[in-house]
């Protein structure tokens, strides 16, 4: 058996329901230090933030932000109703109206606090089988664009917006002359992608690697509602649930125990299921960067020069992989006549 179908196995048998209970300890952890900042925020009103525009930054009136945000979760709202008419309207707004603006502030502050996104795991798998009870039977909402965003990750492109000097008004002036270009050559880019060869198949081989995987788990989640039988309900044990919620409440009592450095915690818990192709080569990277690189530049030096590091590296590794790509286009493309 290869890593695929052990992956697809063990995935379903185990590690699933492990990795519900310990998002869940992270998710509790993010909502709990989100009322603690409203709480601490209103003992301390001298210290928070204004809400007044930064001058030169373009910013634009907090009132039209929520007009605009409103106006187009409305327009989800009438998309997803007229597309799944049979689907419980109250979820569609309480994906829209409740759950998206709570969500996006606590993925904000969790990327504050770890540098990544954690959010509360498969709600919105969760409320789809839930709809089971409430007469909804089909595939169709998987399928469906609902009105759940996670807006979180904005505020960390925001703060990188304005630490390049860059205004918001010229973010948007750069959307609106992106957007036709790039639906434009997308298409031009997926028809080429469908002619050269059937997908998954050899022509692909990362396709034809991973879609069992991939096409395995929509399959299990899609069928969950559905009527007769559902595999889904069935691998979720709710005895691994709670050994993952006890793994990681323990983790995080030791972390704090011992007074560790919280990403410790959240590294201990992101590796928990995690693939060994990628696991190893970035617990290998940490040592070297501490024990090698650290140790010869300095502690504090080494930290400056990561960052840089990794995006010049990422740089590179995007314009050679453009380049490959560009390279396999043009000789599968290209027929060879056979004299």
């Amino acid at each position: 058996m290869g890593s695929i179908q052990t992956g697809i196995a063990t995935s379903i048998n185990f590690w699933m329901s492990v990795g519900i209970g310990t998002a869940l300890v992270i998710a509790v952890i993010g909502i709990v230090s989100t009322v603690k900042s409203f709480t601490s925020g209103k003992k301390n009103q001298a210290v928070r933030g204004s809400l007044k525009p930064v001058p030169g930054r373009g910013d634009i009136p907090i009132w039209l932000a929520g007009v605009l945000w409103i106006s187009s979760m409305c327009g989800f709202l009438f998309l997803a109703h007229k597309l799944v008419p049979t689907f419980p309207f109250i979820f569609f707004v309480f994906f829209a109206f409740v759950w998206s603006p709570l969500d996006t502030y606590v993925s904000a502050r969790m990327r504050g606090l770890t540098g990544g996104d954690w959010g509360v795991p498969y709600i919105r798998e969760g409320i789809f089988v839930f709809s089971r009870n409430m007469g909804y039977k089909g595939v169709a909402i998987w399928f469906t664009p609902i009105p759940l965003q996670d807006h979180g990750y904005m505020s960390q492109f925001f703060r990188e917006v304005e630490l390049t000097g860059t205004k918001f008004t010229s973010i948007i002036k750069a959307e609106f002359l992106m957007f036709p270009i790039v639906m434009f050559t997308s298409f031009i880019f997926w028809s080429l992608l469908w002619k050269l060869g059937p997908i998954p198949s050899a022509v692909y081989p990362y396709a034809a690697k991973f879609w069992p995987l991939n096409a395995t788990m929509q399959c299990l989640w899609s069928t969950a509602t559905i009527e007769g039988r559902s595999w889904l309900l069935e691998s979720i044990k709710w005895q691994y649930i709670l050994a993952g919620g006890a793994i990681g409440s323990g983790l995080l009592a030791f972390t704090h125990f011992l007074k560790l450095p919280m990403l410790f915690f959240y590294g201990l818990l992101g590796g928990l299921g995690g693939w060994p192709h990628g696991s190893i080569p970035l617990m290998f990277g940490g040592l070297l960067g501490r024990y090698v690189f650290a140790k010869r530049y300095g502690k504090e030096t080494w930290k400056s020069y990561a960052p840089v590091l990794l995006a010049g590296y990422s740089c590179g590794m995007g314009l050679i992989g453009m380049a490959g790509i560009a390279v396999a286009f043009i000789s599968k493309s290209v027929y060879q006549m056979p004299f």
